[in-house]
């Protein structure tokens, strides 16, 4: 395993071993560190609010139960 250290670093690695789709809904330009609740960090330390993490529930709103899971 490598040790990377630097945001750049990480990218350029999950470039070559991610498939194209493999970022999901983040920008590639930002590789998630770690995350609590609703806030996400990158490797560079900076604080994000991960507003997708909401996405089934308010995609789920209009309905009378609540989805057990999405």
């Amino acid at each position: 395993m490598q040790n990377l250290t630097s945001q750049a670093e990480w990218i350029a690695r999950a470039r070559e071993v991610l498939p194209a789709a493999g970022f999901g809904n983040f920008d590639p330009a930002i590789m998630i560190a770690r995350g609590e609740g609703s806030h996400v960090w990158d490797e560079d330390g900076t604080e994000y609010i991960d507003y997708l993490i909401g996405s089934c529930p308010t995609a789920q709103a209009s309905r009378r139960a609540l989805p057990t899971r999405c």
